[in-house]
């Protein structure tokens, strides 16, 4: 494409915008690798809360991640945004996580977000793994 004519077509996006400038939100919150996501999954993985013996886990806290989706370059996907959210979890000292929510969010609260998805989980400190039955723990 000629110089001239890339200008034009710069021009009339301009035009078409309104106020001359075309914003459009690039990348993702996380950007974790999928190698990375399957370590992830097997050293903070997944329980459910009805299958945790009592007296056997500390609970953490509460983790929040968020993964913005560009309508026009698609979203980091909800594998990454959990991966997100077991990584915060093992900063924090977790060897595990319960109560796993995925939802849409208000794109305001993630910046330059079209849409975006949000997980919440609680954060836990497994004491002992050799009580949880092997189907205790899902990934």
């Amino acid at each position: 494409m000629s110089t001239s004519r890339a200008s034009v077509v710069v021009l009339a996006i301009m035009g078409l915008t309104g106020a001359g400038c075309l914003s459009m939100p690039l990348g993702t919150v996380s950007g974790i690798d999928p190698a990375t996501q399957q370590q992830l999954s097997s050293a903070v993985p997944l329980y459910d809360s009805s299958q945790l013996p009592p007296n056997n886990f500390i609970k953490v806290g509460m983790v929040t991640a968020y993964g913005c989706d560009n309508a026009f370059l698609g979203g980091p996907g909800r594998n990454e945004v959990i991966a997100k959210v077991r990584q915060q979890a093992q900063s924090m000292g977790a060897n595990g996580i319960t109560d796993l929510s995925c939802d849409h969010a208000d794109p305001n609260g993630v910046q330059r977000c079209f849409s975006a998805t949000a997980c919440t989980a609680t954060a836990l400190k497994i004491l002992s793994t050799t009580v949880l039955r092997p189907d205790a723990a899902t990934n």
